[in-house]
């Protein structure tokens, strides 16, 4: 009898601390404090900016955008990337494409420019009952981007978020690499990782790096040295660097930021801005229901490892400025937000 009672109270202990431990991962515990030193106004979308790349020379923002709400619904719908003029004195979002593949529909993108040759575009496209792809886009004369090709690999298992590094050179963050079932369990609650950063050389694609925990991310440095990743279950960015000739990664170093990181873009001055989920399970309650907000949260982390105060929390808003911020790419003083969900982009003027 004492040693059923010993055992159940071992297992009660043990149900209490894995209960506890899935609470704190899904930030039940975090209290959200808005806070932005800047101006902010909201612009209208079709669907919902997921990704955003900055041309910094044209001064143009291109946006991967998707009704995502009516995909989750498992409604027929296809996306479409879009570009602000960040020139102009009112902004709007037109199309930025001469035309897209049947069954579009973008998630993570990835602007690639190199002297004398045109900018492509790089686009991570999850069609319905179909394989995922990725899209490559060439800019034209009359400034529009259109298709030149389609890329398919079985590595691209769960593709979320890529960068280029060449003409046809790419990486590829995929979000999982569990099967469904148990093995997905296992892979988010106990945060194993499974998931593959794999490099396309323009002939061949493999993984390269060890695996991660749910990529949800991922940039490049200026210069093409360092490969930046976000984990959001390990809630860390990895640092990685790149060697040139092979595509291979080296971990350089992890930085622990202690909430749910989502894409990444390097501004000019190399530090590495991040959109972030501090409370997960109001994202998964927004995901369900519109009405649910869930917090906006936008790191700068200091690419100088010495830096002080190298992460500095830029801007937090409880979801009713813009739910779900899921990137924060930065302009000079101009910070644009843009959402997994919401049909809107913030676009915020730093102090």
């Amino acid at each position: 009898m004492r040693r059923s009672v010993f055992i159940l109270l071992i297992l009660l202990a043990l149900l209490a601390v894995i209960t506890f431990d899935i609470l704190i991962k899904a930030g039940a515990f975090v209290r959200i404090e808005p806070h932005f030193a800047g101006t902010c106004e909201s612009l209208p979308l079709p669907g919902s900016a997921e990704d955003i790349q900055i041309d910094r020379t044209a001064g143009l923002a291109y946006l991967s955008v998707l009704d995502r709400r009516a995909m989750i619904e498992g409604k027929d719908v296809r996306g479409t990337i879009l570009k602000v003029d960040l020139n102009a004195e009112s902004l709007s979002a037109i199309p930025a494409t001469a035309n897209v593949p049947d069954d579009f529909r973008p998630h993570g993108l990835s602007l690639y420019a190199a002297p004398d040759e045109a900018q492509r575009l790089f686009v991570i496209s999850h069609p319905r009952d179909k394989p995922h792809t990725v899209e490559v886009f060439e800019r034209g004369a009359d400034g529009l981007f259109a298709h030149v090709e389609t890329i398919h690999n079985p590595l691209l298992v769960d593709p979320n978020a890529i960068v280029a590094v060449g003409s046809r050179q790419f990486y590829v963050a995929n979000f999982s690499g569990a099967s469904p079932g148990i093995e997905r369990f296992i892979e988010m609650y106990f945060g194993r990782a499974l998931a593959e950063i794999v490099y396309f050389d323009g002939e061949v694609m493999r993984a390269v790096d060890e695996p991660i925990a749910f990529g949800t991310g991922i940039a490049a440095s200026a210069d093409g040295g360092r490969v930046y990743v976000s984990e959001a279950n390990a809630r860390r960015l990895r640092i990685n660097s790149r060697d040139s000739e092979t595509g291979d990664l080296v971990l350089v170093e992890y930085v622990d930021i202690d909430t749910i990181p989502d894409n990444l873009n390097v501004a000019e001055d190399g530090a590495i801005w991040i959109a972030a989920h501090p409370k997960p399970y109001q994202l998964l309650k927004h995901l369900q229901d519109p009405a649910r907000q869930s917090a906006t949260q936008v790191l700068r982390v200091a690419g100088d490892p010495q830096a002080e105060n190298r992460i500095q929390e830029i801007y937090l808003n409880a979801g009713d400025a813009i739910s779900a911020g899921s990137v924060a790419a930065l302009l000079g003083k101009r910070l644009l937000i843009g959402s997994m969900i919401e049909h809107e982009l913030l676009v915020c003027r730093l102090p």
